[in-house]
């Protein structure tokens, strides 16, 4: 394995920043570290580096350990490469001068380095662009240098600060992409960090949500999105309703009927994650993609937002509990409709 975490936690102070965080990222990965700001996930990436010193716990690289409560390997003696949101890159050097510059410090031979350089600027599309300085860059040209940067380093761990931030929606839909082929050409493992929950999604091969601290769930993008761990993930990640549901049967396998708005609904449950004890009340949660007209559940309009292609539309169920929902129209705020629900994910609590 590339990365190992073992009950890391880190204090500044008296408040703890992160709190008990184990995982283990593969070979070849793509990590995505999701979450709102303050969530841990930058420190939890400088921990990896070395930029930062573990309370609690022990990090390993390759198999090797580079920090623990005692030790503490510098992040120039872990091979691991960075890419900054700030880009970092040096206004006095040439890009090809930026890109090659841990080649000098590492003191590889010329030809070597030549080769590496080449080989790097040609992968992010820049080789005609190498006697130029970052102030004749675009914000693109800017983050591709800094790719190249690490790219150019005898690195397998790529780890990137929320490279993207500061791009506008169209250069960062083009860098998703560029992330996306030089991973799968590279095969190196990659770490990123970010609070867009697209572009976890997007390019994740594993995703790790945090929240104030503590890993509340570790899955491919698709277990996020359609089965998240608890309420505070399925909120987070992607547009939804969460509300609560009367449950009366014992789930069949995987599978439990629920009481929403006097309906019987099918939701996916997890075996033996719902209440012993029943009837009861669980928290379920409602896509979008999974509330179509013509049920037999009346709501009545709050809200409707015009999104191109959809009405993203707010709707309130007589109990107070309202449903997000995608409409080719736009209703009339106040207007009843009805609704039938065809998928939901009955929330672990």
């Amino acid at each position: 394995m590339a990365i190992s975490l073992s009950h890391v936690s880190r204090r500044f102070d008296a408040v703890l920043a992160l709190k008990d965080i184990s995982l283990t990222v593969e070979d070849g990965a793509f990590l995505a570290l999701l979450g709102p700001s303050g969530c841990g996930k930058t420190t939890l990436l400088r921990l990896v580096a070395g930029f930062e010193k573990v309370s609690e716990g022990s990090v390993a690289l390759s198999g090797r350990q580079v920090a623990g409560p005692a030790l503490h390997i510098p992040p120039e003696e872990r091979q691991v490469a960075m890419v900054f949101q700030s880009y970092a890159l040096w206004p006095h050097m040439t890009v090809a001068e930026n890109v090659s510059f841990p080649l000098s410090v590492a003191r590889v031979s010329a030809a070597e380095a030549a080769k590496r350089l080449t080989h790097a600027l040609e992968a992010v599309g820049l080789a005609h662009l190498g006697q130029r300085r970052p102030e004749a860059l675009s914000g693109g040209q800017r983050q591709r240098v800094a790719l190249a940067r690490a790219l150019v380093q005898d690195a397998r761990v790529v780890l990137c600060d929320e490279p993207l931030a500061n791009l506008d929606i169209h250069l960062r839909a083009t860098m998703l992409d560029e992330f996306r082929r030089l991973h799968r050409e590279t095969g190196r493992t990659f770490v990123y960090v970010t609070h867009d929950q697209s572009e976890a999604l997007a390019l994740a091969s594993q995703v790790a949500v945090l929240n104030g601290g503590v890993l509340s769930q570790l899955a491919s993008p698709q277990a996020i999105y359609a089965e998240p761990a608890n309420i505070d993930v399925a909120r987070f990640v992607g547009e939804g309703s969460v509300v609560r549901a009367g449950i009366e049967t014992p789930p069949t396998g995987d599978r439990a009927v629920v009481r929403i708005a006097g309906q019987d609904v099918q939701v996916r449950a997890r075996p033996g994650t719902t209440p012993a004890a029943l009837p009861a009340s669980i928290p379920v949660l409602i896509r979008p993609e999974a509330i179509s007209p013509g049920g037999d559940i009346a709501a009545r309009v709050t809200a409707s937002i015009y999104r191109g292609p959809v009405h993203a539309v707010t709707a309130a169920l007589d109990d107070g509990q309202s449903l997000q929902l995608h409409l080719p129209h736009a209703p009339a705020i106040g207007e009843t409709i009805s609704l039938r629900i065809t998928d939901g994910w009955a929330i672990p609590e």
